[in-house]
């Protein structure tokens, strides 16, 4: 295997159990030591939210929305890599595709790091780097 495959396979690999954990996290039900966590998810599912066109969403719909909106963007990122490590070379669109994907998830690492927690930010910002460097060495 050549060195941009294997920092492909790599990028893919963080990707995807960063798409895992945060998937599972999305479904994790709320402890009940964690009485205020479970008050505040109560209260997002009560709040409506007016959205400028359709109906009103409540904050516990648009937080799952965004939840699975994100989970889907790492599963399309960790498959795009693996599927760019099959490719053999990297010319043209695929190398800017994947230089718009590393980008992608170096944004999420910033973002993770901020307001999240270290685990995704690390895998994130890993598979960003793993990603530049196989674009530098195709």
């Amino acid at each position: 295997m050549n060195r941009t495959a294997l920092l492909l396979r790599l990028a893919g690999a963080l990707t995807l159990f960063t798409c895992l954990g945060h998937t599972a996290g999305t479904f994790m039900p709320i402890p009940a030591e964690q009485a205020e966590v479970a008050k505040t998810a109560a209260v997002m599912k009560a709040t409506a939210v007016p959205m400028p066109i359709g109906r009103a969403q409540n904050y516990g719909n648009l937080f799952l929305g965004t939840n699975l909106a994100v989970s889907l963007y790492l599963l399309i990122s960790g498959v795009a890599f693996f599927l760019f490590a099959g490719k053999g070379g990297l010319e043209g669109a695929a190398r800017r595709q994947l230089l718009l994907t590393s980008v992608g998830l170096a944004g999420m690492a910033m973002i993770s790091a901020i307001y999240f927690f270290p685990l995704p930010a690390a895998c994130t910002g890993l598979a960003a780097i793993f990603g530049f460097m196989a674009v530098k060495s195709s």
